[in-house]
């Protein structure tokens, strides 16, 4: 049964946002698939990722971003690969609205063939407001809430993702200072003399 909301995304540029996206969308309700929870090590990625596409997404959520292309302006090899086959599998199944942008900078609407005529919710100017667009969207789709989100489960995919990754970096950084000089003020009978020291 499809059911889960799978997020492709330029890793590491877009892991903030996407990571952002899953856990609003667990905590909804909704099954999702991502790269940073689904992958824990030593999977052949790829055919994880393509047993994914194939039997569970629903739908794909497309993080687009200016990262999705690589120094030759060309759509980055691993997004390449999941939106080409996400696109033969809605043919195929004849999935309708199977893949979804979501887009989260200013980036064209063209950055390769067939993405202008995907309708992109916007999420660049604020994340929230794209997230209510999305989730009227999943509504109307009728896409399946399948997770009994509660408060354990956060506490664990906030220890996870956040408090285990916390850490003190040593960094150098440079700091600027004005220097104040201080003019002590004595005040006689009538008038007000100042020392510089």
């Amino acid at each position: 049964m499809r059911d889960t909301l799978f997020i492709s995304h330029a890793t590491p540029q877009d892991n903030d946002f996407s990571i952002w996206l899953a856990s609003r969308l667990e905590m909804l309700g909704y099954r999702t698939w991502i790269d940073k929870k689904g992958l824990l090590g030593g999977e052949v990625f790829w055919q994880t990722i393509q047993n994914t596409i194939k039997n569970d997404a629903i739908k794909i959520l497309f993080v687009y971003s200016e990262n999705i292309r690589d120094v030759n302006d060309n759509l980055k090899s691993g997004i390449d690969k999941e939106l080409s086959y996400a696109e033969s599998i809605a043919n195929e199944e004849q999935i309708k609205d199977f893949i979804i942008p979501l887009r989260i900078d200013n980036s064209q609407f063209n950055a390769f063939i067939g993405s202008n005529r995907l309708n992109h919710i916007p999420f660049e100017t604020n994340w929230a407001d794209g997230l209510k667009q999305l989730l009227k969207k999943l509504e109307k789709d009728s896409v399946p809430k399948t997770i009994d989100f509660n408060e354990s489960s956060f506490s664990e995919w906030y220890e996870n993702e956040y408090i285990s990754k916390c850490s003190i970096i040593d960094k150098r950084e440079l700091f600027y200072t004005w220097d104040l000089l201080i003019i002590p003020f004595f005040f006689g009978r009538f008038t007000v003399s100042s020392q510089i020291r």
